[in-house]
């Protein structure tokens, strides 16, 4: 499997895999986002504002493997901390994300750090930021998160 092929497939998506066009993968992937999105989420009553949360995929796509700011998340969304902290959980609780906290040996303090966050699926991921091929990974500066995600 080539490099370009790895950081565009889907590793929670494996039917994916299948389609050998590049388009025909992207399709696929925007109407899975689709359905998540109308099927998964929009039935959750106290997600009250879907394009927030859209633009929330958005931003942590392509923060993919940085520490989470919060305050900046909420800032650029325009929403409240505690309801980003329930969006946060809801992609947790639905397995499309993922958050590694450091290894501090006092829990209190692990706790105290904020996480690095990690999506479940690198197909996703490009489609959220809208980089697949391997050479635009390599002009944005994207590849070394990436690669740590994979």
């Amino acid at each position: 499997m080539q490099l370009q092929t790895i950081f565009s497939c889907s590793f929670l998506l494996p039917q994916v895999i299948q389609y050998r066009d590049p388009e025909e993968r992207r399709i696929y992937l925007q109407n899975y986002k689709e359905t998540y999105l109308e099927k998964d989420i929009r039935p959750i009553e106290w997600i009250g504002d879907l394009h927030a949360y859209s633009n929330l995929l958005v931003l942590l796509a392509e923060s993919e493997g940085n520490l989470i700011q919060y305050k900046h998340l909420s800032q650029t969304i325009g929403i409240a901390h505690q309801t980003l902290k329930k969006y946060l959980s809801v992609l947790e609780a639905t397995f499309l994300q993922y958050f590694l906290y450091p290894y501090i040996f006092h829990a209190k303090r692990r706790l105290q750090k904020a996480p690095k966050t990690y999506f479940a699926d690198l197909g996703l991921v490009s489609l959220l930021s809208n980089l697949f091929d391997y050479e635009a990974l390599v002009r944005t500066g994207a590849i070394g998160h990436r690669f740590e995600s994979f």
